[in-house]
């Protein structure tokens, strides 16, 4: 967790959409089943990859849970949100970081929970101190240009989806560029939209206008392709109010993408 330095890294923040209403919606005890079963175990097997290893429970029953020794990436979930991030700044760490955070924008959408997200580059730094005393006092903190960017551009969009940074993905050309010629088969950005990690896609904003960007390709993150009815689905699921016009043009936005990159998903 502790970072201290001004290494440059790649942060993703995504936050559930709807979670205000959720939360209202349920009992508390509800709710935290919920958080659990959905919301927390989609995280942790989008961090691992979907590796599980086996563990005995409370009542000596053998059980399967995520596998965070083939996690890529370092994460923290608070509340609503989940705040992603890489050792450094290297291809590989965004490619990681591209491939976890698209894992699980599909994993939260098939549990109920759509989210929306932005991938940013730049200092970032973590700390941690327990401050004792009777009760339970601790600081845990972050900061950087790097969680600022992401979290900026995650607010402006208007679906549920995830974007990449404009200089994030100029750093990660200038480095494809300068192992031009050195690595065969380097993955670059025309690569990573290939292999469908990355959509180039008109994004929805707030303001009723959209912006060109590189959209994270999660239709494809899954055997099983969403649908127009998931998607549906899953805004309203747990309790969930969809009524308003501003949740309308989301879930319709998320179902334009979702046909844009991937036609047969109806």
């Amino acid at each position: 967790m502790m970072a201290l330095d001004d290494q440059d890294r790649y942060v993703a923040f995504c936050d559930i959409l709807g979670f205000s209403s959720l939360v209202r919606a349920n009992q508390h005890l509800k709710l935290v089943r919920i958080y659990q079963r959905a919301f927390t175990q989609s995280a942790e097997l989008s961090l691992s990859f979907g590796a599980t290893r086996q563990v005995v429970d409370q009542n000596d029953q053998g059980v399967a849970v995520a596998d965070f020794n083939q996690a890529r990436v370092h994460s923290l979930l608070v509340s609503d949100t989940v705040l992603l991030w890489t050792d450094n700044d290297s291809m590989k760490s965004f490619v990681d970081l591209v491939a976890t955070t698209r894992n699980l924008l599909v994993s939260c959408l098939f549990a109920g929970l759509p989210l929306r997200g932005a991938i940013a580059h730049g200092p970032f730094s973590s700390f941690q101190s327990a401050l004792g005393g009777v009760q339970s006092n601790g600081m845990l903190t972050f900061l950087g240009r790097g969680l600022v960017d992401a979290h900026a551009l995650e607010k402006q969009q208007a679906w549920s989806g995830a974007v990449v940074a404009k200089e994030c993905v100029g750093h990660y050309q200038a480095l494809t560029q300068s192992y031009a010629g050195q690595i065969p088969d380097l993955a670059d950005i025309e690569y990573l939209v290939a292999q469908r990690l990355l959509a180039e896609y008109p994004v929805p904003m707030k303001a009723g206008s959209s912006c060109a960007h590189l959209a994270l390709n999660w239709p494809y993150a899954n055997r099983w392709r969403p649908t127009a009815e998931l998607v549906r689905n899953a805004f309203a699921q747990h309790g969930k109010a969809v009524g308003a016009p501003a949740v309308q043009c989301k879930i319709e936005q998320t179902i334009k993408f979702l046909q844009a990159v991937c036609p047969s998903s109806r």
